[in-house]
């Protein structure tokens, strides 16, 4: 009886444990501020203190997160309020590549003009399938990133941003 007791709290544990995250390291631009949707007492607002590029922070897997990005070098006063989707990895390599690397995203200053100009940019970052040692990842843009990323291999993350200049 004492095994099965100890055997039952070790299959029922993992439920209990905290959600899983992926960390992600906003790499560049350089000194940009990127901020996301908390909520502090009840409300949805900003968080207060930014994460600086370069910087990493561990979002919870399956889940969306409104930003804000600003100091976006060569555009003083900008403000871009793109989504991030954290995807679920939907293989062991893409587990295991999670469990022990963070997944990078890059602003470059093309990225940004495009946004200027009024075009809707989407970021994928994914694992390609046949990846084996030394896993490097494929960032996929255009206007069917995420089917392409997808077809690739494991989506890890979405970055979507458009020319919305305030939240709604």
């Amino acid at each position: 009886m004492r095994c099965l007791t100890i055997v039952a709290l070790l299959v029922l544990t993992p439920a209990v444990s905290a959600q899983h995250r992926t960390q992600v390291y906003f790499k560049d631009p350089a000194g940009m501020k990127v901020y996301w949707f908390t909520l502090k007492n009840g409300k949805a607002e900003f968080s207060t203190t930014p994460l600086e590029t370069p910087g990493r922070f561990n979002f919870v897997q399956g889940a969306a997160y409104r930003l804000k990005l600003t100091h976006i070098p060569g555009n003083p006063g900008l403000e871009l309020f793109p989504t991030l989707e954290v995807h679920r990895p939907t293989t062991q390599p893409a587990c295991e590549f999670i469990a022990h690397n963070s997944v990078p995203i890059v602003l470059t200053a093309d990225d940004v003009n495009q946004v200027v100009k009024g075009n809707y940019l989407v970021k994928v970052v994914c694992l390609p399938t046949n990846q084996v040692d030394g896993a490097e990842l494929n960032t996929v843009t255009g206007k069917d990133a995420v089917a392409e990323a997808a077809r690739r291999g494991s989506v890890l993350i979405v970055l979507r941003i458009g020319n919305i200049v305030e939240p709604r």
